[in-house]
């Protein structure tokens, strides 16, 4: 999946670098781990960007769990795409059922046949709500047994 894009701008800069050092192929996972206030969710937006530009059709579901209400009105204002939030005012059990939510509209248009792209900002928040969930075994629940 190529992210550079034929303009330039900063912007181009992020796809250019990721194709370079870190190329993302379609059916995997990646994951951005950076300390708070490093420019995640705009790096998270300019691969949006170059996703909805490079590829119009595949369906790009930008899923943003616990987030503030300005990030969450800031990403609908910026990305061409469907963005689905559950912001922190909301209780853990609306964080699962949002993600949940949209793990099966993935799946319906994966059997149609489309190429679904889901930005996930945060899966420590969505793993923390799952863990607030989840009905207490004793054991504590694991990343394998969050991400099924």
């Amino acid at each position: 999946m190529r992210l550079e894009r034929d303009i330039k701008s900063e912007e181009n800069l992020t796809g250019r670098i990721l194709d370079v050092f870190a190329p993302i192929g379609m059916g995997q996972r990646g994951l951005i781990v950076a300390s708070p206030k490093s420019g995640k969710t705009v790096m998270m937006q300019h691969i949006a960007h170059a996703i909805t530009t490079n590829y119009p059709d595949a369906v790009m579901i930008v899923l943003l769990v616990d987030e503030r209400p300005e990030e969450v009105t800031e990403m609908q204002r910026t990305v061409r795409g469907e963005v689905v939030a559950s912001t922190f005012d909301e209780p853990a059990t609306r964080h699962v059922q949002v993600a949940e939510m949209v793990i099966e509209k993935a799946k319906r248009l994966v059997e149609m046949k489309k190429d679904v792209v889901i930005l996930l900002d945060s899966i420590t928040r969505l793993a923390r709500a799952y863990n607030t969930v989840v009905p207490a075994s004793g054991k504590p629940v694991t990343w394998k047994k969050a991400v099924r």
